[in-house]
């Protein structure tokens, strides 16, 4: 979500609706600071209170509905400039939480920390290609609707399958 939203779609609406590089920037940079502390909250406290499964469930519901908000405040640049900043939060919690579970279950001789990389970089190659796919097909608003779509999908993979067994 991250790829598509944030390095895709982000720059090109803010510029549309007028914003500065300034506005550009400055998210992208805060968006990380809030993914860097919703990691290290989801790693000392999330989920050593909750487990690894609802920690992922609480990521996804922040990033999903943020991403669904900065999608019905595409008009309002101040409002979709902040939800996008807020869906960093909730990435950060998701991305470490399912990077942990993805180490603590597997084997040790065996990582899957390696099919993680491969899933997250499939991410990060194919997010802006499908995005430019989802603009000329629809518009380039319509990726934060999908990408909102696909967290809440995510939401329900999480009720069918268990990770913290």
């Amino acid at each position: 979500m991250k790829y598509a939203t944030l390095r895709y779609a982000f720059e090109t609406i803010v510029r549309t609706k007028g914003g500065l590089p300034f506005h550009v920037g400055n998210i992208d940079a805060n968006y990380d600071v809030l993914h860097i502390i919703g990691g290290l909250l989801a790693g000392y406290w999330l989920s050593k209170k909750f487990g690894d499964r609802i920690t992922i469930v609480i990521g996804a519901v922040f990033m999903s509905l943020f991403l669904l908000l900065s999608y019905a405040s595409i008009d309002n640049l101040t409002l979709f400039l902040f939800f996008n900043l807020i869906a960093g939060f909730g990435m950060g919690v998701a991305y470490i939480t399912l990077m942990a579970a993805s180490n603590k279950n597997s084997p040790h001789k065996h990582s899957c920390m390696g099919f993680f990389q491969s899933v997250y970089m499939f991410g990060i190659y194919y997010a802006p290609k499908a995005c430019e796919l989802i603009t000329r097909m629809v518009s380039l608003n319509e990726v934060y609707l999908i990408c909102s779509g696909l967290g809440l999908g995510s939401l329900l993979l999480l009720l069918f399958y268990r990770i913290d067994k």
